[in-house]
């Protein structure tokens, strides 16, 4: 029986580890592309609140150089992760930046943080992949109150960490 599972285990994970039975490799349009989001989950806990970020039918831009991927999840060009694709799969990629809460967002209080985006996923058909994006916030300096950072961004705890899955497909 153990044998019967072992050699089940084994036939799947080949597979898997090539992309399908047929072993074929898709890609991602060249340049910049929309993409619309669709099963988007956020996974618990998300204690910083990427649920209220994204929902389905929202798009993001990707764009695609080469064996790199930009995925614009905000219109902040300096905050975009990149994942390199290889074969069918788009390999982490992140970006960390600075958030300064005293000069940005509707109402100033005292709170830089360290933001790390990271992206990561499985291209499913040509133009079309599941994703992943973890988002991971820790405080730089500052008071970094967490009653002000949960009515400026809807954050459960602090430092925070969220995962979210989703599919894009390109519009």
């Amino acid at each position: 029986m153990n044998l019967k599972l072992t050699l089940a285990v084994v036939a799947t994970t080949a597979i898997a580890a090539c992309g399908g039975s047929d072993g074929e490799t898709f890609t991602l349009s060249s340049g910049t592309s929309t993409y619309k989001l669709s099963d988007v989950h956020a996974i618990d806990p998300d204690n910083c609140d990427l649920a209220s970020a994204f929902a389905d039918g929202d798009t993001i831009q990707v764009t695609v150089s080469g064996s790199t991927a930009t995925f614009e999840f905000s219109s902040n060009t300096a905050r975009q992760p990149a994942a390199t694709i290889s074969g069918n799969d788009l390999q982490q990629g992140s970006k960390t930046f600075d958030v300064d809460y005293n000069s940005e967002g509707a109402s100033a209080f005292d709170c830089v943080e360290t933001t790390t985006l990271t992206a990561s996923g499985t291209l499913l058909e040509d133009d079309k992949f599941s994703g992943q994006l973890i988002k991971q916030n820790v405080k730089k300096s500052g008071a970094c109150n967490l009653a002000d950072l949960t009515a400026a961004v809807g954050y459960k705890t602090f430092p925070c960490s969220s995962t979210l899955t989703f599919t894009a497909e390109k519009q």
